[in-house]
């Protein structure tokens, strides 16, 4: 056993990344497909662009488009972009989790969300705010009442 630790060349290591697979600039008045072709053929360039080549293939085919997401994209203020994609009928359904339906609700009740998560642990108080659970029980009550679910 040695004390150096073993090397080995980094020409003759295998790489998963190789210039030819990284991403360029595009050009912003291009339009989309340019920025599309611009992205790198690897990891989350790769899904992305299958997604958007899949969205396209749905939307040109007349097949209702789904989006489910965490509660990241509505804290974030992503929701702009998906509205403007349901005004559009690019998008024609959501699915999120109680979390994303919480900002949601308390971006509309209060124009703020996400607590300062650290101290209201510490406070016992986290999640603790009436106003997102009597929408709940209202949206629950209207639903048994109207027999929506």
């Amino acid at each position: 056993m040695t004390d150096q630790p073993r090397t080995n060349s980094l020409h003759g290591r295998p790489s998963l990344v190789c210039v030819e697979s990284l991403g360029r600039a595009a050009d912003p008045m291009d339009g989309l497909g340019d920025f599309l072709d611009s992205l790198p053929d690897i990891y989350a360039g790769r899904d992305f662009r299958h997604l958007a080549s899949r969205w396209a293939e749905c939307a040109i085919g007349g097949q209702q488009i789904g989006l489910a997401y965490g509660a990241h994209v509505i804290k974030v203020g992503v929701q702009a972009h998906i509205l403007d994609l349901m005004e559009r009928d690019a998008l024609h359904f959501l699915c999120t989790h109680g979390a994303g339906a919480i900002h949601d609700i308390e971006l509309a009740l209060a124009g703020q969300t996400s607590e300062d998560v650290a101290a209201a642990l510490d406070s016992g108080r986290f999640g603790m705010t009436s106003e997102p659970v009597e929408v709940w029980e209202n949206a629950l009550e209207r639903t048994r009442a109207e027999n929506l679910g």
